[in-house]
């Protein structure tokens, strides 16, 4: 039954991938100890970046765990989600980052794939 699931993950949450280490700029900018001269190099990262209340935390996650929390994040049922994320990664262990969603209490609800109601 659980592949079947969808998850709601808080409203908070988004995802954005990006050509440019944009969260090491961004700790530089928060922390307020920017050098006199950035060099960064362009590279692939992607980044959760959660908020609410004025606070706000960016991760930088692995492609696989992302492409499982985006995909979840947008609908795609559990199941789904966890072979997307497995054709980028083999070796992506899906109930490890099930149990992180859990734990992180990123999630909202939880819904049967063929209803819109929440059942968790």
């Amino acid at each position: 039954m659980l592949p079947e699931l969808r998850l709601g993950l808080q409203h908070g949450v988004k995802y954005l991938l990006s050509d440019w280490p944009v969260d090491e700029l961004m700790k530089l900018y928060v922390t307020d100890c920017a050098p006199d001269r950035l060099e960064f190099d362009p590279c692939d990262v992607f980044l959760e970046v959660r908020g609410s209340h004025g606070r706000f935390q960016i991760l930088r996650l692995q492609k696989a765990e992302f492409l499982f929390r985006e995909s979840l994040a947008n609908g795609m049922r559990i199941g789904d989600a966890v072979e997307q994320a497995m054709d980028i990664d083999p070796s992506f262990d899906g109930g490890a980052s099930f149990v992180r969603l859990i734990t992180e209490g990123l999630v909202t609800c939880v819904t049967p794939s063929s209803e819109q109601g929440d059942i968790l």
